[in-house]
């Protein structure tokens, strides 16, 4: 009752469009569906250009494509001060090792 209470009050209570539209693009992108996992990640960054989730999810399907200007132009798009945010870190880590790699 109190839920439903809050929910008339100010709306849906739970997940966010963004976070459902970041689930379900996770889960093609471990289905194999990178075309649609990236189509969904463009519109999650369509509505929030900085969402780190997003950003470092992309640059990891463009690691998987072995594309790795692509996964760095991802990473670059981060704002200032958010490196340190564990997904970007790890995109981030992944690439330096992918360039190790092809070097």
């Amino acid at each position: 009752q109190v839920k439903a209470f809050i929910e008339r009050l100010v709306g849906p209570v739970g997940p966010g469009e963004a976070e459902q539209l970041l689930a379900e693009a996770a889960a093609l992108a471990k289905e194999g569906d990178v075309a649609g996992a990236a189509e969904l990640y463009a519109a999650v960054l369509a509505e929030d250009p900085e969402n780190l989730s997003a950003l470092a999810a992309l640059a990891k399907l463009h690691l998987d494509l072995k594309d790795l200007d692509g996964a760095r132009r991802f990473l670059d798009m981060a704002p200032p001060g958010k490196a340190a945010h564990p997904e970007i870190a790890g995109a981030r880590a992944a690439l330096e090792l992918a360039e190790q790699a092809s070097s």
